[in-house]
């Protein structure tokens, strides 16, 4: 590991198998999309830097080649798993939602990035839990490189624990890859365990019945049978009846998993009496078969750490994680499976504005002030001022009037799907940029617009200075608008009402 220089982040040298560097195809697969990727710069991605070339005495030598990436804080799902298989410990049902709607909102933001992208190595050894209780994916730039392979898929499971939906003629990598990849991870959470070589794709159907009896009320439960339903959808285990991208798993994910407990609930379960496993060195598991970590080689672009304070030498959160200990704010982790999370505000030009657009369902022709613009999910940018946005659907027709200041980075989430029964959510802040959870799960940044059923929902609005909160009540066909004053005061601030 090595420190960048410039940023002083973390950085991590992932030599390619030497069978693998040898490829031209695969090796020219990993550069584009790693040079496709650099500019992207969002904290639960992992950010790609360059390929090198390594010296001829690093362990991948000689002539081999290394992925250079920013490495998460923090340990891989993959050793938290094996402490908890270990231990005999139990994932709650709320963890596993809050986890699962975080990685499934890693994979959109994504693919809004670069349409047509897929993650498609998405797996316990390649996501990160950090000490914050976020998750980071790594290595995300393997995706065509694999698909240039074209291996079957069993053996795309037993080289590199890579889950590829049923297929018919050459392999392909996409985003239905990326849902099984997705549903084998809450697989996982829920079993507290790996899903081991000889289990896929045959005990699959086995595995989800383990996964329901392990939730409240057992596989016959509400919460069960809705669990097994969902699982079969993201597994693809019914060809007639299965999802199609990472939004319509997070938004089913969240048509059934049951509210938000307490925030004082841990969200690992240990059996009664079970004493705390010891201190475990954080997981160094890589991309299965792909890739392994080495040093930093001799005369690379970063820095060695020669000491340990700060950030490096943070102490591995496993322990913690495993027994469910100091790690409260995992319960807070709720997520944003109806939507696309914007925590990290990218930059605006001077005088213009971003809003980001999402719909269900997805891909809706998107017209603003008369003009195509694309199919959501998608940014958009604009001048600030008030702009007419339209959405299309084979069956329905929106249009929305925004107004925007200048840098303001807004989220739109429209649903076309029962448009008559719907209500518009207006969310702002004063200053705008701060948290915005309803009913207890964040559904992403102020200002925000989101279209919701209607009904009574309490609306709460957090940033480093206070939070303020409302009941407010959605009528179809109206909208309400309800601006926080963080800034100044904490009081409650009296929703505004309008016909639509």
């Amino acid at each position: 590991m090595a420190v960048d220089r410039a940023t002083g982040a973390s950085l991590e040298y992932l030599y390619l198998r030497t069978e693998l560097a040898a490829l031209p195809d695969f090796v020219s697969a990993v550069r584009e999309r790693v040079a496709r990727f650099a500019g992207l710069d969002d904290p639960r991605l992992a950010k790609v830097h360059r390929v090198e070339t390594l010296p001829p005495d690093t362990p991948g030598g000689p002539d081999g080649l290394a992925v250079v990436s920013r490495r998460p804080s923090g340990d891989r799902l993959a050793g938290i798993l094996r402490a908890a298989e270990e231990h005999g410990l139990l994932v709650g049902i709320e963890t596993f939602g809050q986890l699962v709607s975080q990685i499934a909102s890693a994979v959109v933001r994504l693919q809004q990035a670069f349409p047509g992208a897929a993650h498609g190595s998405v797996g316990p050894g390649r996501i990160f839990v950090t000490p914050e209780s976020g998750i980071v994916l790594v290595d995300y730039v393997y995706a065509p490189a694999l698909e240039a392979l074209n291996l079957p898929r069993d053996r795309m499971w037993q080289q590199f624990r890579l889950a590829i939906p049923p297929l018919a003629g050459r392999l392909r990598i996409d985003r239905r890859t990326d849902v099984m990849q997705i549903g084998m991870v809450a697989l996982s959470l829920l079993l507290a365990r790996a899903i081991r070589e000889d289990e896929f794709p045959n005990r699959l159907p086995d595995l989800v019945g383990s996964a329901a009896d392990k939730v409240p009320g057992g596989r016959d439960g509400e919460v069960g049978r809705s669990l097994r339903t969902w699982l079969s959808c993201a597994l693809q285990l019914d060809p007639r009846r299965n999802f199609t991208s990472a939004t319509e798993l997070g938004a089913a994910l969240e048509d059934w998993l049951p509210p938000p407990a307490s925030p004082k609930a841990l969200p690992i379960d240990a059996p009664q009496g079970h004493e705390p496993p010891g201190s475990r060195p954080g997981d160094t598991s890589r991309v299965e078969g792909i890739a392994e970590p080495l040093p930093a080689p001799a005369g690379h672009r970063g820095r060695v750490p020669t000491a340990a304070p700060g950030r490096l030498a943070r102490q591995s959160p496993l322990p913690r994680i495993a027994m469910g200990i100091a790690i409260a704010a995992l319960v807070l982790m709720v997520g944003v499976p109806r939507a696309v999370r914007f925590f990290n505000r990218p930059g605006t030009p001077r005088g213009t504005s971003v809003v980001s657009l999402a719909s269900f369902p997805e891909h809706v022709e998107v017209l603003v002030d008369g003009k195509p613009q694309g199919t959501t999910p998608l940014d958009v940018t604009v001048s600030a001022g008030t702009h007419s946005f339209e959405f299309r659907s084979e069956m329905r027709r929106r249009v929305i009037p925004i107004a925007l200041g200048p840098g303001e980075y807004l989220t739109q989430i429209v649903d076309l799907r029962e448009a008559e029964k719907m209500g518009l959510l207006e969310v702002r802040s004063e200053p705008p940029g701060a948290q915005v959870s309803i009913d207890g799960r964040v559904r992403g940044m102020s200002p925000l617009w989101m279209d919701m059923r209607a009904g009574t929902y309490t609306v709460l609005v957090t940033n480093g200075s206070g939070s303020a909160e409302q009941r407010v009540t959605i009528e179809p066909g109206r909208s309400i608008t309800f601006t926080a004053p963080l800034g100044r005061s904490l009081r409650k601030a009296s929703p505004k009402t309008a016909r639509r």
